[in-house]
């Protein structure tokens, strides 16, 4: 651990006493006042900041530097629990995982760590069963990929408002949440993020991902759609054939997602559409994961456990009509293909 990491709120009120210019960006009255102690209580913030965020991201402290305040012990507390309720929830190995890879091609458990039953089983089957037939080889991907499959029993994945969830570091697939009583079809669309991000030999890498209005992040991501030209191009393709325009699109998201202290009275599809497609809407794993949800259902030609009927699709603003979407659905089925023979190729680890 380094000695920045373990100092004291005193050693840091020092520091920062001495250089003020090296760690702030002020007037030089300003650093004239902070070298005489008068700013003690604006650098005991920032050091209290800074502690709290260490803490979150992980990073392990001494009892001298916890003990300061009683808070930096409760933000640790709550670090472990977090920790412990993530692991519950998205773990790919862990006491609540039963594995039916043999037989089924994926492993199993519940979102709440609790046994599970029949049904549980067959709600996720169901759905996998509608992905075989129009994705051959698809369970022999799951197998190889250590897939573990998670129904929600009705609720939010862990620490999420989203219709379904693929986390990349467990490989892990959390589906099953409703809207007032009816179910949110996710399997298909969570696992096309899977195989845009498994179903190809390209690195991890940086990229800007730009959310509503003019919001963004950077994340890391190793998606086909994201770091390969030819993923970008079916992206442009599809963002370019959507049936709404930008303009509507944007419009849609702002009434979905207000700015802070606004409501907004949303009917059911609003709410669904909320959940399934999320404030990035744009970004290409998210077009990918759309494009292979509306093909499951085309191939399909009804709905199933793991995608609702193509007339919700043709109709939906953020997917694509039957016309544009038969241009589409060959380059999605040919991406979807080579991603399931890639991780199906691929050797144990």
């Amino acid at each position: 651990m380094s000695d920045k990491i373990t100092q004291t709120e005193a050693e840091y009120i020092a520091q920062h006493r001495a250089n003020p210019e090296k760690y702030w960006r002020e007037s030089s009255d300003f650093f004239e006042s902070m070298k005489r102690g008068e700013q003690d209580h604006r650098i005991r913030e920032a050091y209290r900041k800074w502690i709290k965020k260490l803490i979150k991201q992980g990073v392990a402290m001494p009892d001298e530097v916890l003990g300061q305040r009683p808070e930096y012990q409760k933000a640790k507390d709550d670090y472990e629990r977090y920790l412990k309720a993530r692991h519950t929830s998205h773990a790919n190995e862990s006491v609540g995982v039963v594995d039916f890879r043999e037989l089924f091609g994926y492993k199993l458990k519940r979102q709440d760590g609790k046994r599970l039953t029949e049904p549980h089983l067959w709600d996720i089957e169901n759905g996998v069963v509608g992905m075989e037939r129009v994705i051959p080889g698809i369970r022999d991907a799951m197998r190889q990929g250590n897939m573990t499959l998670v129904p929600t029993n009705g609720r939010h994945p862990f620490l999420s408002q989203f219709g379904g969830t693929y986390m990349p570091s467990e490989r892990t697939i959390n589906v099953g949440i409703k809207i007032d009583g009816i179910p949110v079809r996710a399997l298909a669309h969570e696992l096309g993020h899977w195989l845009d991000y498994e179903g190809h030999s390209t690195e991890e890498g940086k990229i800007a991902v730009f959310g509503c209005g003019w919001q963004g992040k950077y994340v890391r991501t190793r998606c086909y759609t994201e770091r390969t030209e030819g993923g970008a191009e079916l992206v442009r393709h599809a963002l370019n054939d959507m049936n709404s325009s930008v303009e509507e699109h944007y419009a849609m998201m702002w009434r979905l997602f207000p700015h802070a202290g606004e409501m907004s009275d949303l009917t059911r599809e609003e709410q669904v559409t909320k959940v399934r497609v999320g404030r990035y809407w744009k970004r290409p794993t998210e077009v990918f994961a759309r494009l292979t949800e509306q093909y499951v259902a085309t191939k399909l030609d009804r709905d199933s456990a793991a995608a609702e009927s193509p007339l919700y699709y043709q109709k939906h603003s953020f997917y694509w009509d039957a016309k544009r979407f038969e241009v589409l659905m060959p380059l999605v089925e040919r991406r979807v293909n080579e991603a399931v023979k890639y991780i199906a190729d691929l050797r144990p680890e």
